[in-house]
């Protein structure tokens, strides 16, 4: 028997494992990794919360410095502000954080390539699958709320010279990103109100009519991929036995641009919300849900206001009236909870 379960190998599965490990917990990982993102953002935040914890190490992190971000909105003239930031490959950062969790609790992180068994003895069952988990459900399967239908079709790209700094462009038919993972290669996303029907073929026209990144990519991928992006909360999403911490929990849309951030931030939050519960400390997983609710509120009023601007077209009506709803759905159900609990 395990202490703790897991299904899933991303960021907040690693991150909950790595926090478990650390106070003695034994923990089995189901489940294979599956395709990470093409790029993942770092902000200086979420690196030293990372580095706080123990689970990352910087200086021995292979990833591209970002120094700067290059914003344009419609006509208007673009405008460039400073940050400090760092991108890597998906699939490569969680490589790397795999490994300093095995190297430093290889002792009590286990790892099952199969999928987590209903079955399976633990005393608790983390579900960190993303937004569409492979777990068979204790009791009542939870729902999932999503506002929007939106997607973002990504593709890997070479550009003309170095790349330093991230290039976000507003236009009518949505928002184009470039995320720059090296000094001549990086990722192109462009966000769009519906399901794309030919994605090379259209990225291929709004890059034609971009006027930050016409001339700075040289080369695209024939691999484009395409990705559910409207955010989505499991209801609920816990049980009397089981918690959902990252995607599977709150996802976000990658406009806010701290997918890991949020990734990390559920893992230390669900964590101590078990550590109350077995300490006998009551409404632990009731508050944890509150806050999921609190934050995945401001998310949807945040995405509201980008997604509200003129300049995008009439097709982004649907999305702007999904996210405003859900945010007057969701606070009007959100109680405040009155208990706090630290983690030791």
């Amino acid at each position: 028997m395990t202490d703790v379960a897991i299904s899933g190998c991303g960021v907040a599965a690693i991150a909950t494992a790595w926090l478990f490990a650390e106070r003695g917990r034994s923990v089995t990982m189901f489940g294979r990794p599956t395709r990470g993102p093409l790029a993942v953002v770092v902000n200086h935040v979420t690196s030293e919360l990372l580095e706080d914890l123990g689970l990352l190490v910087s200086r021995e992190l292979e990833w591209h410095r970002i120094t700067s971000r290059l914003v344009q909105w419609g006509e208007a003239e673009a405008i460039r502000t400073t940050e400090t930031s760092h991108a890597i490959c998906g699939d490569r950062f969680t490589s790397v954080l795999m490994a300093r969790l095995l190297h430093c609790h290889g002792a009590r992180v286990s790892i099952n390539c199969d999928p987590i068994p209903n079955c399976v003895q633990a005393r608790w069952r983390i579900v960190a699958s993303g937004r569409r988990p492979d777990v068979t459900w204790s009791g009542e399967k939870p729902g999932r709320l999503t506002f929007g239908r939106r997607q973002a079709l990504c593709v890997e790209v070479v550009t003309t010279g170095r790349a330093p700094e991230i290039v976000v462009e507003l236009l009518r038919s949505g928002w184009l990103f470039f995320t720059p993972t090296g000094e001549t290669t990086g990722m192109l996303m462009w966000i769009v109100a519906k399901p794309a029907t030919a994605p090379i073929e259209d990225l291929r026209l709004v890059l034609n009519s971009s006027r930050l990144l016409h001339g700075l990519v040289k080369k695209m991928s024939e691999q484009v991929r395409v990705v559910e992006i409207a955010p989505s909360l499991l209801h609920p999403a816990t049980g009397t036995d089981w918690l959902a911490v990252g995607d599977a929990a709150l996802a976000v849309d990658p406009l806010c641009g701290d997918g890991v951030g949020y990734a990390v931030r559920s893992a230390l939050l669900a964590v101590a919300a078990i550590e109350g519960e077995d300490a006998g400390q009551p409404g632990c997983l009731a508050h944890y849900r509150g806050r999921l609710r609190r934050a995945f509120v401001a998310h949807l009023n945040a995405c509201h206001e980008y997604y509200s601007v003129d300049i995008l077209g009439k097709e982004w009506d649907t999305e702007k009236v999904a996210s405003a709803r859900g945010a007057m759905y969701l606070d009007s159900s959100t109680r405040e909870d009155a208990f706090h609990y630290i983690l030791t």
